[in-house]
């Protein structure tokens, strides 16, 4: 299952990752005929190259929208920066939810880090299970576990993001 958004000629763009066209792929990991480990490894990386994109990630279940405060809206972080005008959060100018597969551009990088793709690899050496640039950007897996546990995301949140300098 997926869908495609495109946003034509005469749609009025402002500079927020919600003006962005966005391709969606959904699938179950009960799915055996699905190769996760091709999905992460190999086959989002050439699906960013072909749509030119500037970011694109791997979520499992809502674990992102419960790292940034559920419904609820019980992450005081998050409701900080989302309140600011001039945040994009996870947006084209804030990486504030790290997914367990993830790529930026350098633009979004430099303004969302202060620093490009090259500095990110250097400072994720070692940490996890791939850093490597793709186009001009940088394409990183931190987990390949398809069964991850909400816990396990939060865990690799916590340990990559002090890494990156991110809140």
């Amino acid at each position: 299952m997926g869908d495609y958004a495109y946003r034509g000629e005469r749609y009025i763009y402002k500079d927020r990752a919600s003006y962005d066209e966005h391709l969606r792929f959904v699938f179950k990991i009960s799915n055996k005929a699905i190769d996760y480990g091709l999905v992460v490894n190999e086959f989002l990386p050439k699906v960013v190259e072909a749509f030119k994109g500037y970011k694109a990630q791997v979520s499992y279940d809502l674990y992102g929208l419960y790292y940034q405060g559920g419904l609820n809206d019980d992450n005081s972080i998050y409701n900080r920066l989302r309140e600011d005008e001039a945040v994009d959060v996870d947006g084209r100018n804030n990486i504030y939810t790290l997914y367990p597969a993830q790529f930026w551009d350098a633009a979004l990088c430099q303004r969302a880090l202060g620093y490009g793709p090259d500095k990110v690899i250097a400072r994720l050496q070692g940490k996890c299970l791939m850093a490597e640039r793709l186009m001009d950007g940088v394409y990183l897996v931190l987990n390949d576990d398809p069964s991850i546990s909400y816990e396990a995301f939060v865990e690799m949140n916590e340990r990559i993001k002090p890494i990156l300098g991110l809140v």
